[in-house]
């Protein structure tokens, strides 16, 4: 489960850095929220066999 996480928060990590160097704190708290989910939703589907 760990595993799974790590690469989503790099990405995410990546990602907030890119845009707060762009100097766009709103779209970035949009990119982190909307990214969350999409890896939790992934998370669920992956916890669930078949």
């Amino acid at each position: 489960m760990r595993t799974n996480l790590l690469p989503a928060f790099l990405v995410l990590t990546v990602m907030m850095v890119a845009l707060w160097l762009m100097g766009m704190p709103f779209l970035q708290a949009l990119t982190i929220s909307t990214a969350v989910k999409i890896a939790m939703v992934m998370l669920e589907l992956r916890r669930s066999p078949g």
